[in-house]
């Protein structure tokens, strides 16, 4: 968005919190987008990146369960979900990995339709 609308910010430039924080402060605050907090799937989005950033950065070990944000413990609460905790590690099955997609792609539907 910098370089095709002009604008004088780029994401790098946008310090503070994780990834998807810093892209909503950018659309709202710096491209004049509708915010990413807006959309229903948001505390979804949230979700999936803290459990990307635990698989990326811990294989996956949460060692202390009082770490995992409530969005987060909200999932695995979820009948169905997909995601569950044993023994101090994460485990994806096949539904959570189909509807994380599914929801990221409505999110940057959104994003994109700006």
């Amino acid at each position: 968005l910098a370089v095709s609308d002009g604008l004088k910010l780029r994401l790098s430039d946008i310090g503070g919190g994780n990834f998807l924080n810093r892209v909503n402060k950018y659309l709202n605050r710096v491209a004049d987008h509708r915010a990413l907090d807006t959309h229903g799937r948001w505390l979804d989005a949230l979700s999936y990146l803290w459990v990307r950033n635990a698989i990326i950065h811990s294989d996956g070990q949460i060692q202390l369960t009082t770490s995992i944000p409530k969005y987060v413990s909200d999932q695995f609460k979820r009948k169905s979900s997909g995601l569950a905790f044993s023994d101090g590690r994460l485990i994806l099955n096949r539904p959570f990995c189909y509807r994380a997609a599914v929801r990221m792609g409505t999110i940057l539907y959104f994003v994109a339709q700006g």
